[in-house]
């Protein structure tokens, strides 16, 4: 179970017992696309596309992840109408030393270096706005907390962190975070203005290890994956599917 702030929101697969039928169909809404080819061209339509990039991706594996979220962080510092705050800075240069993994490494730690726990303390206010084009939000930094519920109520020193990045574009209403789950496997999530899809990663694999889509209102549906990559037919006949609450 996993308490999250108000400011920080992050959807999970929902807690359930197995589906009733494993022949659910999925929605229909799978085979409709939206449009995303309309660019500002006030000098970010390279950080859109990249953007749009990953939202439009399936992610199978973290090679994957890793190597779109790093043009991302690129698209940010490489582009000068974009306005970067002294924390982004901070990153930024660790990221251009050890690489993207290195700076969700620090920001997931239990123990982070001092000037990345000055940043994710700050960030216990609220999200922290790393980057900026017009007084608008295109990179974030969120905490929500140490992971696990009962480390979360304590603050546990030696619990890791649910500190993760959010890029964005507010105006096509589209965004992607990533960060580390508890057991430091990569954890992202997609949104637009239909769709959420939100994927975990095996640490020890880096491939998929389940993904959780939901469209507008419709209830979430979740595969689940081994750590060879391929669908895990039984944990999908018990677990996947669409989820049933339980009250």
């Amino acid at each position: 179970m996993q308490v999250n702030r108000i400011y920080g929101y992050k959807v999970q697969p929902y807690v359930f017992n197995r589906i009733a039928n494993n022949n659910t169909q999925k929605s229909t809404n799978d085979k409709i696309e939206p449009q995303y080819d309309s660019f500002s061209f006030t000098g970010l339509e390279h950080y859109e596309k990249a953007l749009v990039g990953a939202i439009r991706s399936d992610f199978k594996n973290e090679n994957s992840v890793t190597y779109t979220f790093t043009n991302l962080f690129k698209e940010i510092i490489n582009t000068h109408f974009i306005t970067k705050s002294k924390e982004f800075e901070e990153l930024s240069g660790m990221f251009e030393k050890m690489g993207l993994r290195s700076v969700l490494n620090s920001l997931w730690s239990a123990y982070p270096p001092q000037n990345v726990l000055n940043i994710i303390n700050k960030a216990e206010n609220g999200n922290i706005v790393l980057a900026s084009h017009k007084d608008k939000p295109i990179l974030e930094l969120y905490n929500l907390g140490r992971h696990g519920f009962f480390n979360a109520l304590a603050d546990s020193k030696d619990a890791t962190r649910e500190v993760g990045l959010r890029f964005s574009n507010p105006k096509q209403s589209i965004s992607a975070d990533i960060n580390f789950e508890k057991d430091g496997g990569l954890h992202i999530c997609i949104r637009d203005k239909r769709k959420t899809i939100t994927s975990g990663f095996y640490k020890e694999t880096g491939n998929r290890k389940y993904e959780t889509s939901q469209y507008e209102d419709a209830k979430p549906e979740t595969t689940y994956y081994k750590k060879d990559g391929s669908e895990s037919f039984w944990k999908n006949w018990f677990y996947g599917g669409t989820a049933v609450p339980v009250w």
